[in-house]
This record gives structure tokens, sequence and C-alpha cells, in this order.
């Protein structure tokens, strides 16, 4: 029989913990929170005002003429939650895109080790690394496919 197998018992153990789901916990709906965020929906608020600022053709005028179609679009298009999960994931892609576009930056690691059985039984150790990026690695990850 192998020595070392308490080490294996306790990586085995460590990885079949790590595939635990959580479990799920029915959370009952606060229909006062609803009721509020619903009421917040209107053509006035202030949100929904420097949208429609942003994005309606006659800037100049809004708020004045809120009827017809257009300005019902355009509120169908504030108040969407679909498209508010769209614009967070386009935000997010920004991010990532302009985060890939950025230099790694380097490391400084404090390595200290201890060295049993000696006079001076610390010994401080650093670690600096220095990412290189060779072959245009950064051009391929913020090119648009």
């Amino acid at each position: 029989m192998r020595k070392g197998w308490g080490c294996e018992l306790v990586l085995l153990t460590l990885g079949v913990s790590g595939c635990a789901l959580p479990r799920y916990e029915p959370a009952p709906l606060d229909a006062a929170s609803g009721v509020q965020e619903f009421s917040t929906r209107t053509l006035t608020s202030p949100e929904f005002l420097a949208f429609a600022r942003a994005h309606w053709p006659f800037a100049e005028e809004f708020p004045s003429p809120l009827r017809g179609l257009e300005a019902l679009t355009l509120a169908g298009f504030f108040h969407r939650r679909e498209l508010g999960v769209a614009r967070a994931a386009l935000a997010g892609a920004r991010a990532a895109e302009a985060s890939a576009a950025q230099r790694p930056n380097p490391t400084l690691t404090f390595d200290p080790e201890v060295v049993p059985e000696t006079p001076e039984p610390w010994i401080l150790g650093f670690q600096l690394d220095v990412p290189i990026e060779t072959a245009g690695k950064r051009g391929l990850r913020t090119r648009a496919e």
C-alpha cells in the first residue's frame, strides 16, 4: 500500500465538494416594491427625460410634444426590460474590449519560506513577473470578428 494517500483523499474531497449545487430557496415576491417600481415609469421621470432628449429628433421641443407614436415608441424602448439587459450586455462587452486592449501589469510577489534546522529559518524571497506579449496577441484579442 502507498504512503501519501491522505493528500489524495483531501484533494478528492475538495474536488467533489466543489461540484455541490446551491439549493433553491423560494422567496416571496414583494408586491409593494413592484408597485412602487411600476409607478416610477412615467413620461416625466428624470431618467426618461434624459433618454428622450438624447434620442428625440426635436430635442429642444421635448417634453412638450409627448403625444404620438414616436413618443410612445421611445417610451417603449426606454422601459422595455429586455433592452435594459441588452444595454448591460453591451456595456460589459465594451468593458471587456477595453480591458483586452490594455497591456498586462507586472506583478511583484512576496514569497517567504521556512527552512527548518538552520540558524536563520526564514528566507525572504521576492518574485517579479513581467509578462511579455509576442506575436500580436493584444491585436488578436481586440480584433472584431
